[in-house]
């Protein structure tokens, strides 16, 4: 059991799950016959809803991340197999009810990148969600389709935030021309994404050079 707890609590921690399924109850009286979690966003953040199903009706319930971890754990403890899908293997753990587990993995043919769904009124970012931007595709924040990646939302989310901060720097700026020497530029995502806003979506000409102490 100790191998599962460690497991589940990992792949939340890294934005890992897809979903997580749970069947066949232990106790045939048991009113829930099936449990599922699955992630979303809400608030600009990741939270997870929980589906419990009856035999005639269901119920939900979101919780935080922090909380998702012991509801699968406790959850797993009614049924006698759960299936959880993540970005690189498929996982059928088995519980015998006596405090034995076995888990089972399976590799996938290649990662797949967790896009998690939004569950409430979309934010208005200043480079959108589910809109194709060149430079987060190649840097692995968005997929081709323009979809955010799951692992990669706070990035999304501190790229536009930043961003936000130039808007606001730029109703004092009159000019036409600026030039930018990143200091301490890294991976240049905010580098890129200053580039990007300058010089695409305000039609400025900018020049700007990234500089880094490590090799890339």
């Amino acid at each position: 059991m100790q191998e599962f707890e460690k497991l589940i609590r990992e792949l939340l921690e890294e934005d890992r799950v897809e979903k997580a399924v749970a069947t066949s109850p232990l106790d045939k009286k048991n009113s829930i016959k099936k449990f599922e979690l699955k992630p979303f966003i809400k608030d600009n953040s990741i939270k997870f809803q929980i589906t419990f199903y009856e035999e005639k009706k269901n119920f939900h319930k979101n919780v935080e991340k922090a909380e998702a971890a012991a509801e699968i754990i406790m959850a797993f403890g009614e049924f006698k197999q759960m299936v959880v899908v993540s970005d690189e293997y498929d996982y059928q753990i088995l519980n015998n009810g006596s405090g034995k587990v076995k888990i089972i993995k399976k590799k996938k043919e290649g990662k797949k990148e967790i896009v998690i769904a939004g569950h409430n009124r979309k934010k208005e970012y200043l480079i959108e969600d589910g809109v194709p931007c060149d430079f987060l595709i190649e840097l692995g924040v968005m997929t081709k389709e323009g979809k955010v990646i799951a692992a990669k939302y706070d990035k999304f989310r501190q790229i536009n935030r930043y961003l936000e901060f130039v808007r606001d720097a730029l109703k004092e700026y009159s000019g036409k021309k600026i030039k930018v020497v990143d200091f301490g530029s890294g991976k240049a995502y905010l580098t890129f994404a200053l580039y990007y806003y300058l010089v695409k979506i305000s039609g400025i000409e900018a020049e700007i050079y990234g500089v880094d102490l490590k090799k890339m």
